[in-house]
């Protein structure tokens, strides 16, 4: 199961979330007087550690092997429905943020970076493969630069949802695949309207 998804950008120097979604409660309220801001801070702590792990190895991934925007864009333009973009994985230990240990896979095009925090017993090619799907997804409506992401929440949001149902990483084939995309064109042109 998927915890967190998160869009982080990394054009200006320092690491930002554009976009992120929990799919259910990583930590219980430890005290019955622990208020919601202090949940909330809690969590926004943890998505921040996760955050300065993933630019760091980010940035390390671009040293060695550096890519530029037209080469992704080319990529995402081509037949392949998974296409091979900068990405990767890495394990988060035992309370380094979380309560147990965790896999952070993610993938980055055009200077944004969409990660996926799975337990660890979370099929990571799977996991590598709907987060492919979901840049292409992303890319096609045309929202994958930050001002974007930003701009259009909602529709981030309905696409992660559509895709990674209640954090499950399901098994999709091609058919799946074009039931998801026709359910998610229907959903994207009734608020259009």
């Amino acid at each position: 199961m998927v915890l967190l998804f998160m869009i982080t950008s990394s054009q200006n120097g320092l690491p930002y979330t554009l976009f992120f979604k929990y799919f259910h409660n990583d930590c219980k309220l430890e005290t019955v007087s622990e208020s919601d801001d202090d949940f909330r801070k809690k969590r926004k702590e943890k998505m921040k550690r996760v955050e300065e792990m993933l630019y760091s190895i980010y940035q390390f991934s671009i040293a060695t092997n550096p890519r530029n925007a037209e080469a992704d864009i080319q990529m995402l333009n081509g037949d392949i429905p998974v296409p091979e973009l900068n990405m990767g994985h890495f394990k988060l230990y035992k309370n380094d943020p979380f309560d147990q240990d965790m896999h952070v896979i993610w993938t980055s095009v055009c200077g944004v970076i969409l990660s996926f925090v799975c337990y660890s017993h979370e099929n990571r090619i799977q996991a590598q493969s709907v987060l492919c799907l979901l840049v292409r997804q992303l890319f096609q409506r045309n929202i994958l630069q930050p001002l974007e992401i930003l701009a259009k929440p909602d529709k981030v949001f309905l696409l992660v949802t559509k895709f990674v149902p209640d954090g499950i990483i399901v098994f999709m084939n091609n058919r799946l695949i074009k039931q998801l995309e026709r359910e998610s064109d229907a959903l994207f042109k009734a608020g259009a309207n």
